[in-house]
């Protein structure tokens, strides 16, 4: 038997052969085009490559076909892009794993909500919008401003916010495309709790606080997010409703997850959505640092039957946050090659200088990712103040 592995990911972010190089299994990745040589020199029996990777159906009908040479023992998806098309083979060929049904419920926002309002989990109003009347009636019902929402998106991506008439025109003169749904406008701090399940039970979670939200990248601000303490008033409360929204779902025995939470000023918690798989923008990364474990080896390990080892974590090693700088719109002519500050544990460089810039497109597209650390929340938010106005002024555009 073997492992068919879907993956999108750099080697350097996901060396599954040495996270299962105690596995007596063979090893088959299909991958996109862009990183498959990185995986050419492993210990893999079979690498293929397809351009349009995320998007591309030959993914799949490889898949079945290699299944029939190789006998899959499991699939293991990590990636967003990957989770319902690995629930879909799972279901084709009768592998153990998170199934399609499971793998939607989590990545289809209208079937999540109505999931967890089943289960008494507090969501915002939403509908399914198919035509203009249903959308105004909705607005009519709850009210400007509402969310407008790709049903399967990630990232922010396609995410609108309508604040009254005019926005409403402008957003129906485009059209109402397939699949989106409109949600009440929930007012309130954004929060994530960021974990892993094991045998059907949660070995790790941590709650962490955004700051400025996933949608700053609009107003050209940075989004960040810092680890709570203990001793945050919020902190068990968080940890308990993510336990319910999981419970709510029909969340596979294996997984990762991402929630995100509104706390609002009436001191209400109410569900924005969850991932089964990790969260981006380098969250994985900085609970590395935080906590000394990477969940995602440990949720590759778990699902092959390979032994994990979880400490008693009973507060981070150290308080660390992430911040991720959105690309403005010009030319970026300069940025700094290293950051000036030993409180800063990883600076990740994505921006090309000479290009071309739009601004961003979504929460995660950025031109750099920094991971810094300090004793307290107030200080590590202090700190991502200073790392970003230190950034901001060592870059040039054109």
């Amino acid at each position: 038997m073997s492992i068919l592995i879907l993956n999108k990911n750099a080697r350097s972010n996901s060396p599954y052969d040495l996270w299962l190089e105690d596995l007596n299994e063979k090893l088959v990745i299909l991958t996109t085009t862009e990183v498959a040589h990185q995986f050419q020199n492993g210990k893999y029996e079979y690498v293929e490559a397809f351009d349009n990777y995320e998007n591309n159906g030959n993914v799949e009908k490889r898949a079945i076909e290699l299944n029939k040479l190789h006998n899959f023992k499991r699939v293991i998806a990590t990636s967003e892009c990957d989770i319902v098309r690995a629930g879909r083979l799972r279901d084709a060929m009768g592998i153990e794993g998170q199934d399609l049904f499971s793998a939607n419920s989590f990545r289809n926002k209208v079937l999540m909500k109505q999931l967890l309002k089943e289960g008494n989990v507090p969501v915002p109003n939403f509908l399914e919008v198919k035509t203009p009347l249903e959308l105004l009636d909705f607005i009519s019902t709850n009210q400007y401003p509402v969310v407008i929402k790709p049903i399967s998106g990630s990232g922010s991506n396609g995410v609108t916010i309508i604040n009254n008439d005019y926005e409403l025109s402008e957003f129906l003169k485009i059209g109402i495309s397939d699949c989106i749904e409109v949600e009440q406008f929930i007012d309130g701090d954004m929060y994530h709790v960021d974990g892993l399940v094991v045998n059907g039970q949660i070995v790790f979670s941590w709650p962490s606080k955004y700051i400025n939200g996933c949608l700053s990248y609009r107003d050209g601000k940075y989004c960040g997010s810092t680890l709570l303490e203990v001793n945050n008033p919020l902190y068990k409360r968080l940890q308990q409703f993510t336990k319910s929204v999981i419970t709510a779902l029909p969340s596979p025995s294996y997984t990762t997850f991402h929630v995100e939470t509104f706390y609002t000023p009436d001191d209400n918690l109410i569900l924005c959505e969850i991932a089964s798989r990790s969260g981006g923008g380098r969250i994985r990364e900085s609970l590395e640092h935080a906590f000394g474990i990477n969940i995602n080896m440990l949720w590759v390990r778990s699902q092959c039957n390979l032994d994990i080892v979880i400490p008693d974590i009973q507060a981070p090693i150290a308080q660390t946050a992430f911040l991720i700088v959105p690309p403005k719109t010009g030319i970026l002519l300069e940025l700094p090659e290293s950051v000036p500050y030993d409180w800063v544990c990883d600076y990740f460089i994505s921006g090309v200088t000479g290009k071309k810039y739009e601004g961003a497109g979504s929460s995660v597209d950025n031109i750099a990712i920094m991971i810094l650390k300090g004793q307290s929340e107030i200080e590590v938010k202090e700190r991502l103040g200073i790392l970003f106005n230190w950034f901001t002024e060592s870059c040039k555009w054109g």
